[in-house]
């Protein structure tokens, strides 16, 4: 199977899972996409079992305007293949927290240049960008990947400048990463506890 048939296939597997009340849930909450199955993250993990890992067919899929596809882009995508240049094109493109969250938790921590991009993407001023940093700094601290002193203060900025806006899901997912160094490091607990007090302590 080629990788036309193949994303031809997964696109008409969609109505065999499809939820209209939860796609319709999707989109009042402000997914954005061209189209939404409401096929559950569970039922997607299932469908991509069916299907050996391949960089071409998650490239496909990447550029498909459905959330689906989107998701099982990221599922599909080889870790070894994932290129940076294609990382930060990814990220630039995602437009849910949803789709952030998942890029983190099965790519990004897991590529050799996901310190660096997480480092980079922390001096962004889009929130989704910066969401992703947050996570996956947070999830390195937690595989033993430190901060260096300079990182440290960038880490610290950074964190108290998003904690001042109104993003819930960009604060809460700052204290993840504040509550992952604190624990990560008795050196850096100390000063995780001097500047966000109100976290570390709560």
């Amino acid at each position: 199977m080629n990788t036309t048939e193949a994303l031809r296939e997964i696109k008409q597997s969609f109505r065999l899972y499809m939820n209209g009340p939860a796609a319709q849930s999707m989109r009042q909450k402000g997914l954005n996409y061209k189209l939404i199955w409401g096929v559950s993250l569970t039922d997607l993990k299932e469908i991509a079992k069916e299907y050996a890992p391949n960089a071409e067919l998650a490239l496909a899929l990447f550029q498909e305007p459905i959330r689906e596809c989107k998701i099982l882009s990221i599922l599909l995508m080889p870790i070894k293949d994932l290129q940076e240049h294609t990382a930060e094109v990814w990220m630039n493109q995602i437009e849910t927290q949803e789709l952030a969250e998942i890029f983190v938790l099965h790519l990004l921590q897991h590529e050799p240049y996901a310190n660096t991009l997480a480092w980079h993407w922390m001096e962004s001023n889009r929130p989704l960008t910066l969401l992703c940093s947050f996570n996956l700094v947070g999830r390195l601290f937690t595989q033993g990947v430190l901060p260096t002193e300079a990182q440290c203060e960038s880490f610290i900025h950074a964190a108290q400048q998003a904690l001042l806006t109104n993003d819930i899901s960009l604060q809460h997912t700052v204290a993840n990463a504040i509550l992952s160094l604190y624990e990560a490091d008795e050196k850096f607990a100390e000063t995780m506890r001097r500047h966000f007090p109100q976290i570390v302590e709560w």
